[in-house]
């Protein structure tokens, strides 16, 4: 019964810390996101250089490509 109790717990903890890191790395993939729709609005504005903008967009999108493989490969390794 013991090693049940203890096998149950440990999984419990591993799922437990899988959705704690899955929702940290999901804040972070809505924030770039949000970048991402603030740095497109801004094209509509003459107050905003758009080569600038293009470069910030082109960098978020970068960062989230790159951001989504990490957080696709943490969600493999719990699984």
């Amino acid at each position: 019964m013991k090693s049940d109790e203890l096998k149950s717990t440990e999984e419990y903890c591993r799922l437990k810390k899988l959705r704690l890191e899955a929702t940290d790395n999901f804040e972070y993939i809505n924030l770039l996101t949000l970048r991402l729709l603030i740095f497109v609005n801004s094209t509509d504005s003459d107050i905003y250089d758009f080569e600038d903008v293009l470069n910030n967009i082109r960098l978020t999108v970068d960062d989230l490509y790159k951001y989504c493989l990490e957080y696709r490969e943490m969600l493999r390794k719990y699984s």
